[in-house]
């Protein structure tokens, strides 16, 4: 089950009584420790305690799990990795798992987090047939709107969709990076539990900046629409903003890529909807890029990736300055568009 299912689930107050997170995204897994934890706290009117087991031993997660307290609290146990038996017996892992997944109207969850499961365990099926098997993956696309969505909510901001696209485009689909800039809009925006602030592409514009990606969709914009001179303010922008070169180079040549992908989509399929659920990315940069590659064909595609591949030979070999490759790289570049042919 993915993060959003599992995350639609708790929230309707359907909750397993033992969790196997999997995945390497820690902020999804943090967030949705976060949601079980207030459901829990809401259904059952107890505090909820996080309990992190560091030193691990089934005995210990067995004391843990039947010891009562004067106060009756809620308690998630937090243990990294889903270890196997250390025996066979009563206080084996499997047999611990076993038996809680069959509670009724329990105090206590416990929650695995791991990078990957056995599907192939009987102790993981068992827990997969409960809904507590959970898969963190990288959330792209509609998704990761659909979240930036909900957070939005959270923070008293009625977003239209174009800015959420935006702020992807400009910061990269790093969840915390991305929650941090909502709450920073929120507050710029003045939103409020009484009033709702609304969210728009120009608010995005005017507070955020361009990480790497959105510089080079610029950069590359620029070079497609042959306008040099802007086309090496915005490198020398980056240059002074501390950029790695040979970062720059590599980003470069990624966007080449996904243009030569936009390029050969067949006439019937060429739509930003379809481009954006073939790469992964937002629909609006999707269009953009549909946009970018009517400057090209697949001769100069094929040109540019040639360029590419003589600057960076020329910065690893030390032959030009690494400033110099790329200012004549995109000299270049700009001069096989206006040509047409290379």
């Amino acid at each position: 089950m993915h993060y959003l299912q599992a995350k639609k689930k708790i929230l309707s107050g359907k909750i397993a009584n033992v969790y196997l997170l999997i995945g390497e995204d820690d902020f999804l897994k943090r967030s949705f420790l976060h949601d079980l934890s207030t459901v829990l706290k809401n259904k059952t009117g107890r505090a909820v305690s996080l309990e992190k087991l560091e030193s691990f031993s089934s005995a210990h997660l067995n004391l843990n799990l039947n010891q009562g307290s004067l106060v009756k609290t809620n308690k998630i146990f937090l243990i990294n990795s889903l270890p196997y038996a250390e025996k066979r017996g009563q206080d084996s892992i499997d047999d611990i798992i076993l038996t809680q997944l069959q509670k009724q109207n329990t105090e206590a969850f416990i929650v695995f987090l791991a990078e990957k499961a056995d599907r192939r365990r009987k102790t993981v099926r068992a827990i997969d047939k409960q809904g507590g098997v959970v898969e963190f993956s990288p959330l792209k696309g509609e998704s990761l709107l659909l979240f930036l969505k909900d957070i939005c909510q959270q923070k008293n901001l009625t977003p239209q969709k174009d800015a959420l696209e935006e702020l992807v485009f400009r910061k990269g689909e790093n969840l915390s990076v991305l929650v941090h800039e909502l709450e920073k809009l929120a507050v710029y925006l003045g939103s409020s539990a009484a009033e709702n602030a609304l969210l728009t592409k120009e608010a995005v514009e005017k507070s955020c900046c361009l990480q790497q990606e959105g510089n080079i969709f610029h950069l590359a914009d620029a070079v497609g629409k042959k306008q040099a001179i802007s086309a090496l303010r915005l490198l020398k922008a980056m240059l002074q903003q501390k950029e790695p070169p040979l970062l720059i180079l590599f980003m470069l040549s990624r966007h080449y890529r996904l243009l030569y992908q936009a390029l050969t989509i067949p006439e019937g399929k060429k739509s930003p909807s379809y481009l954006a659920s073939k790469l992964g990315i937002p629909r609006h940069v999707a269009a953009s890029l549909l946009e970018q590659a009517k400057t090209y064909t697949l001769d100069t595609i094929a040109a540019s990736f040639l360029l590419l591949e003589e600057a960076d030979g020329q910065i690893k070999k030390g032959l030009k300055s690494e400033e110099a490759a790329l200012e004549l790289l995109i000299l270049k570049l700009t001069l096989l568009i206006k040509a047409g042919s290379y």
